[in-house]
């Protein structure tokens, strides 16, 4: 709105100021490789250490002559990534998608007499992975709440009905013990599958309610109505039933469980096992040549588990080489992934397809592992780095491995360092900030390093942009010596320039996307350049001409002055000597 001028001086118009913009996320992990146990193929979001123990099994006790190539290097990454500062990341346990199932199994049939072959009416499945399931079985067999609480008070397993019942009768009345210790709520809780009885003709009805009418006389409510007809004298008994189970030892029976989850029993609530978990079948059970509604329980007897299968993680490392990009697919659509690796797997059709990954997506950074070398000139290494080099550079590799003692055997060993560097980089961003260089930063938990590279060593692959790991004399820690990507640009040279320019590219994009489909003119262009205050930005005719806002499209430029790292600090010393001086440089 225009303001009214009319006297000098100074006039206060208000506005309202583009919406701030936040900064996104920049230190969420992500890794994929092979585990012990948990979840296939599913990202898992974790916070700790302990909570990949508890998830996927913890550090592996390989034996010393299992090649490097067959060796599983998830868990020490993820160890090394919370040893250094790392607070959360996803993890990818990596199982080829043609390999069988890792637990073993058994159905539990249904009682009722149905039509071959017999519908499952429970899947029970091994909770540890391997053939070590196949040798657990579960017994099933029928049981009575009601008829345990009768037998408690001395009588027998059934309630018997006084008077005649008719065919769509919704409720009717039984005899019930006088003694007060038998409630027949209890006995007959809301969704308890009763048989009502009498010759040759019965049914199988679920209770809604059961109570006392008078002493000695008792109420049962049905959730349908009887479609049979019963004289007096028709016998009333609950139908739930017990399950055993055997692993390396056997089971307290697990009692008066019942398949109605508005029972007290229900086994999905009740149902406790070290060894096997129970679910539902993928298609219930129907029972389409019944007349009545069949004994909903499992059938009696016993069955083993099979089909079981141990987990190759040779086979699934290979599988990781031969199709990454389908372990890569898992994790692309989660938007709060900030830096990734396949810790200690050096294939060059990994590490390419990784950094694809992260150049098509453009939110993420590749931490590469260096394979071990040591040629004369470490030409291995060079190779390796040819295959990666790419223009973006959203890629940094790291040599050489780091000499750690192994926390679950006590035995020193090597360990790629890309899970202890993304710890490094998480620590940095939360610390300093993601503009700053995740480098000249002590590495915790190595002692060592694989090669010891000296300056003159060091000094061609640096330039080239291979990241190195050193120890100096007077340091006994290895420390992070090396800020490079892989890039040929010298633009993107810099990991922390590359990543800034990835947060900044982020929180833009999400702090902006409230002016998508607003009108695209010269009131919107002002808004948007007081969202962007801090760098340099031009949105204007010149860039949007009619042609452009006729196609619904809106340019804006932004400029940003990174910093970059002092990485070459050149000190010119002399000898000082009043009004003369000598110099050397």
């Amino acid at each position: 709105m225009a303001t009214q001028v009319s006297f000098p001086g100074i006039y206060i118009q208000e506005f309202t100021p583009g919406a701030p913009i936040q900064g996104v996320g920049t230190s969420t992990g992500a890794f994929i490789g092979t585990a012990i146990k948990g979840p296939v193929n599913a990202p898992t979001f974790l916070t700790s250490w302990d909570e990949f123990q508890n998830v996927f099994g913890g550090l592996i006790a390989e034996a010393s002559n299992v090649p490097i190539s067959t060796r599983s290097y998830l868990a020490p990454a993820v160890y090394g990534f919370f040893l250094n500062g790392g607070t959360g990341c996803y993890v990818v346990r990596a199982v080829p998608s043609t390999t069988p199932t890792l637990m073993a199994t058994a159905d539990l049939p249904i009682t009722a007499a149905v039509p071959s072959p017999v519908p499952t009416d429970l899947v029970v499945t091994a909770i540890a992975e391997g053939s070590i399931g196949n040798s657990i079985s579960v017994t099933a067999a029928d049981s009575s709440r009601l008829g345990s609480q009768l037998s408690a008070v001395g009588l027998g397993p059934t309630l018997t009905v006084p008077a005649a019942l008719t065919a769509g009768q919704l409720s009717f009345q039984v005899t019930v013990p006088s003694p007060s210790t038998f409630v027949l709520s209890q006995a007959l809780p809301t969704g308890a599958v009763i048989e009502v009885a009498e010759g040759g003709s019965s049914e199988f009805v679920t209770v809604a309610s059961a109570g006392p009418v008078t002493p000695g006389v008792g109420l049962i409510t049905l959730t349908t109505a009887l479609q049979n007809a019963y004289g007096p004298g028709a016998t009333v008994a609950s139908m739930e039933f017990n399950l055993t189970v055997t692993g390396a030892a056997t089971e307290p029976t697990q009692q008066f469980l019942s398949m109605n989850p508005l029972h007290p029993g229900y086994w999905g609530t009740a149902f406790q096992s070290q060894y096997v978990t129970l679910s539902l079948p993928a298609t219930p059970p129907t029972y389409p040549a019944l007349p009545l509604v069949p004994n909903p329980n499992p059938a009696p007897g016993a069955v083993t588990l099979k089909g079981g299968t141990d987990d190759n993680r040779t086979l699934d490392l290979s599988d990781i080489e031969t199709n990454p990009t389908f372990y890569l697919n898992l994790l692309a659509q989660l938007q709060d992934v900030d830096i990734i690796a396949f810790p200690g797997i050096t294939n060059a059709n990994v590490q390419q397809a990784l950094i694809t990954h992260c150049e098509t997506l453009r939110n993420r950074f590749a931490v590469l592992d260096a394979a071990p070398d040591s040629s004369v000139g470490y030409t291995g290494l060079q190779t390796q780095y040819g295959q990666v080099r790419t223009p973006d550079g959203f890629a940094a590799i790291y040599f050489p491995w780091i000499q750690v003692v192994n926390p679950l055997t006590g035995v020193t060993e090597y360990w790629p360092p890309s899970g202890h560097m993304m710890g490094i980089y998480a620590m940095t961003d939360q610390s300093r900030g993601v503009y700053k260089a995740p480098a000249n930063v002590p590495i915790q938990g190595a002692l060592g390093l694989q090669s010891q590279l000296a300056n003159a060593d060091q000094g061609p692959l640096n330039l080239l942009g291979i990241n190195i790991l050193r120890v100096f004399p007077e340091q006994s820690q290895p420390l992070v010596w090396g800020a490079r990507t892989t890039s040929t640009d010298s633009d993107w040279q810099y990991i922390n320039v590359r990543r800034l320019f990835i947060y900044l590219e982020q929180s833009i994009e999400q702090g902006i996307r409230w002016a998508v489909f607003e009108p695209n003119n010269p009131m919107l262009w002002g808004k948007l350049k007081r969202t962007i205050t801090e760098f340099y930005v031009r949105i204007d005719a010149t860039l949007n001409p009619p042609a452009s806002q006729a196609l619904g499209q809106l340019y804006m430029e932004v400029g940003i002055q990174p910093t970059y790292p002092a990485e070459f600090i050149i000190l010119r010393i002399g000898i000082w000597q009043g009004g003369s001086s000598v110099t050397e440089s």
